[in-house]
């Protein structure tokens, strides 16, 4: 069951260690030191359209050769030699040298996740009104996502899956909070993380959020029946002084007239 919450959640995140290299920013150069018979990192992730450089510090020839040969540094000469690879696609690539084939490393070619058709719905409404924002989650990689916010107003407040079984995330996962907000205007962005990268959408702007519709409606019947009460009143008093000018009875008169018959039968007004 989808879970509203009310707007100002805290939210805390518990940082994961990983043992790996994280990425730089896209088109950066990433190193891989070899010595000692053995790459360092073993292990490293860059983003599409990096480039890795490959140190080989033994004395002997070494290669950094992809396991299916997709990519081959061809040989790194030794005390100094280099060799580099740039990579295009998204991929989880192994590799090893074919001089010392107990010499292994990965190379993840991360692409950032993507965060697709982000909105609310309603755009505006008042006070009671339940807003569901909603966005997809998209990895190429097909990483689960570590987080996805929606951050309203400059706070981050996580997201849950619509579909709590789907795990897809090549496809795309759809994301959901639902949340009562402030009278006002209020930005909102979508932010994700696929535990290596870090991206999120442009900022938006809700709809106006009203004043609750019940209370308005009930000091605007209020106004009225005040309004009401007072005209009535006004035009008791204007017909008690209409009657006085023309001769009627005043309302001191009506008054006497009320105390002289109290407690006796009325007298016959035809008489």
């Amino acid at each position: 069951m989808r879970t509203i919450r009310i707007l100002g959640y805290a939210v805390t995140m518990i940082l994961a260690s990983m043992a790996i290299a994280l990425p730089l920013a896209s088109g950066a150069t990433h190193y891989v030191n070899i010595s000692g018979f053995a790459f360092s990192p073993k292990n490293i992730v860059v983003e599409v359209g990096d480039t890795v450089t490959w140190t080989n510090n033994d004395s002997t020839v070494h290669t950094a050769t992809e396991d299916s040969s997709s990519w081959d540094t061809g040989d790194i000469s030794g005390s100094g030699g280099t060799g580099s690879i740039t990579f295009d696609t998204a991929a989880n690539w192994s590799y090893y040298c074919k001089y010392h084939t107990g010499m292994k490393g990965k190379v993840l070619v991360n692409e950032a996740p993507e965060l697709l058709n982000g909105g609310v719905d309603p755009a505006s409404g008042d006070r009671s009104t339940v807003f569901n924002f909603t966005v997809t989650y998209r990895d190429a990689n097909n990483h689960s996502a570590r987080f996805v916010y929606v951050n309203m107003d400059g706070t981050n407040y996580t997201m849950e899956k619509v579909d709590p079984s789907e795990m897809d995330s090549e496809a795309g996962i759809e994301y959901y909070y639902e949340t009562l907000l402030d009278d006002g205007t209020h930005s909102y962005r979508f932010i994700a993380n696929d535990w290596y990268v870090t991206n999120s959408t442009s900022t938006e702007t809700t709809g106006t959020v009203i004043p609750e519709f019940g209370l308005v409606a009930t000091l605007m019947i209020v106004a009225v029946i005040g309004a009401v009460a007072v005209s009535r009143r006004g035009r008791r008093l204007s017909n008690v002084r209409t009657m006085s000018s023309t001769g009627g009875p005043s309302a001191r008169d009506t008054i006497r007239r009320n105390v002289k018959y109290a407690g006796t039968n009325p007298p016959d007004i035809l008489a």
